[in-house]
């Protein structure tokens, strides 16, 4: 049993050097929602082994140079029947490292006996009810389709150096079933590839790595596309870069450790006070910050709004326009973090 948990959805990591005449900079840990967003009341999930592993003869070559032209690819062998397995056991042990859903499990059997390997075929209404319904599962995550491709090939150039580069290319499929045994999502694809390099010189090792085997390399594969898959359907964090400006050093003192809502009252006092509107937008665009790193996004947008117009107002120089470009685009950034927050706070997994 996993019980899940929801952080803040920025996390502050490290303040970067700047002197008093520019900006500060502030590196934070900002909360998106997963690329495939499945609904609140999806609490427990199951894995099941949809797909039909690929032959072992299909896909994997080494490239072979017989003389000058265009060179060889002889076709391998390498076994696959493990990848299906070590994808459906890579999903699990992902998703649960990543603590969003109460529960994970596996479905141990596979639900196809059929060949076509490069289909994906839908699981029936019927079997997708009873495969939630023994597991008490809210929805199943079904791996349709698992594809790799693996080629060998040698590289030699002018002065002795010689490299043998091992590169894979792989692609999957998966969907989405309810408990009521509907797809509620279609068939997602995705593909990405890896490779090694072994580099020689007058035929002795000169890189700390290794190419793996050819059939660990299929399952160093399966292991990475069912990290992406189990990533995909979970909120994850983004560093994105935040500045402010060197406005109060009472403020900026507390800043360093991270007392926003002292701060901001503090560059509060001082715009209600200032006439100057270049002062008045840096200190617009500080209260702007310290509203979004305290999670109030409605705020944070009406202060950058603020700062927006009255740095456009005072712009004279060029530094003047880059602040207002800048604090255009926060703006914008900051409307699309407030239609983020509203969809993970709509999906996250109920907590009873």
């Amino acid at each position: 049993m996993r019980k899940s948990f929801f952080l803040p959805v920025i996390a502050f990591t490290i303040v970067l050097f700047t002197n008093c005449t520019t900006p500060k900079a502030l590196v934070i840990n900002v909360q998106k929602p997963a690329e495939v967003m499945l609904s609140g009341n999806i609490n427990n999930v199951i894995i099941t082994n949809n797909l039909v592993t690929q032959p072992e003869f299909i896909g994997q070559t080494t490239q072979k140079y017989k003389g000058k032209g265009k060179p060889d690819l002889e076709e391998v062998t390498v076994s696959t029947d493990s990848l299906g397995i070590i994808l459906s056991e890579s999903v699990y042990d992902k998703l649960i490292s990543l603590n969003h859903f109460k529960e994970v499990s596996i479905y141990d059997q596979p639900l196809r006996e059929d060949l076509s390997y490069l289909e994906t075929r839908p699981i029936d209404s019927l079997t997708a009810k009873e495969v939630c319904n023994i597991s008490n599962s809210d929805a199943i995550i079904s791996l349709d389709r698992f594809l790799v491709q693996s080629n060998l090939k040698e590289d030699v150039d002018d002065i002795g150096t010689r490299a043998k580069i091992l590169d894979l290319k792989m692609s999957a499929a998966f969907s989405i079933y309810s408990k009521e045994g509907v797809q509620i999502s279609p068939s997602l694809s995705m593909s990405d590839s890896i490779y090694w390099t072994e580099l020689y010189y007058n035929n002795h090792l000169v890189s700390e790595d290794t190419l793996p085997g050819r059939e660990e390399s299929l399952k160093i594969a399966a292991e990475y596309m069912g990290e992406k898959i189990a990533t995909a359907l979970v909120p994850y964090w983004k560093e994105e870069v935040r500045q402010y400006f060197n406005e109060c050093k009472d403020a900026i003192k507390l800043t360093e450790s991270e007392k926003w809502d002292e701060a901001r009252q503090i560059w509060e006092t001082a715009y209600n006070t200032e006439i100057k509107d270049k002062r008045k937008a840096r200190l617009a665009s500080n209260i702007a910050l310290s509203y979004e790193l305290t999670d109030n996004l409605v705020e944070a947008i009406k202060w950058i709004t603020l700062a927006s117009d009255l740095f456009e107002k005072s712009a004279q120089t060029s530094i003047d326009m880059q602040n207002y470009e800048w604090a255009k685009e926060y703006k914008s950034e900051l409307l699309q973090r407030f239609n983020e927050f509203k969809m993970l706070d709509k999906y996250k997994p109920s907590q009873d």
